[in-house]
């Protein structure tokens, strides 16, 4: 599985789950994103890639590939967390110990852990907390004949 692979297999799992659409609309990494009007909520999706090592040292390897996929819940300052918890719940379900691929079986597949809620603090007038969630991915590379 590729990084592009990869983006692709986590942007379509959570566009598919996201049941908060109608209401909460999502920003993805360098795309075209306009902010909600007034000041409805909002979440925005990011993976981070940690580490890559190779695993087996056969001709043809395996390399697991970790990391980390952020989701910010962007929520009106000064309501409490109630709403901003809910929408964190929901992002946890769509990806607690999920197992998906990007649609290709030779692609691979994706497994994610146990997702953790945590509050960022502030950001341009709103409350911002984040689901965090940990997944790895293996790849197989067959070394160049030298």
């Amino acid at each position: 599985m590729s990084y592009a692979d990869e983006r692709q297999a986590i942007e379509t799992r959570f566009a598919t789950a996201w049941t908060a659409g109608s209401n909460t609309t999502v920003k993805y990494e360098n795309q075209k994103w306009e902010e909600p009007k007034g000041n409805n909520d909002y979440v925005a999706l990011f993976i981070e890639n940690l580490r890559a090592d190779q695993i087996e040292l056969r001709e043809t390897a395996l390399h697991r590939h970790t990391g980390m996929i952020y989701v910010n819940i962007y929520t009106k300052k000064f309501t409490g967390t109630g709403s901003a918890r809910i929408l964190g719940d929901e992002i946890a379900v769509i990806f607690r110990r999920a197992t998906f691929d990007s649609g290709s079986p030779k692609t691979g597949t994706i497994i994610c852990y146990s997702p953790h809620y945590e509050i960022v603090g502030e950001e341009q007038g709103r409350f911002v907390s984040r689901v965090s969630v940990p997944f790895y991915r293996d790849t197989s590379f067959t070394r160049p004949s030298s």
